[in-house]
């Protein structure tokens, strides 16, 4: 899952997650090569809706993890449907 970041409603979950726990990435204006945001960066535990215009008005964003998706889950649910329990 790829979501742009400032396409979503600010008060969307990815929007107020840290930066290193959705795997957020950002395109410098001008670049062609997206930059993964890791712990060495000042603004990792920052949400995207914790940084500054600076950084988000000619830069594009995007989450690369969704951290509540659960991979067994999904699983179960595409063998079984979704029956609303487990």
């Amino acid at each position: 899952m790829i979501e742009d970041l400032k396409g979503l409603p600010k008060e969307h979950y990815l929007r107020n997650t840290p930066l290193i726990e959705i795997g957020a990435q950002y395109l410098q204006r001008g670049s062609k090569v997206w930059a993964d945001v890791t712990p060495a960066f000042g603004i990792a535990n920052k949400t995207y809706n914790d940084l500054g215009d600076s950084w988000t008005h000619w830069d594009e964003w995007r989450a690369t993890i969704d951290p509540y998706f659960d991979e067994d889950r999904a699983d179960h649910i595409g063998q079984n449907g979704n029956v609303g329990y487990e």
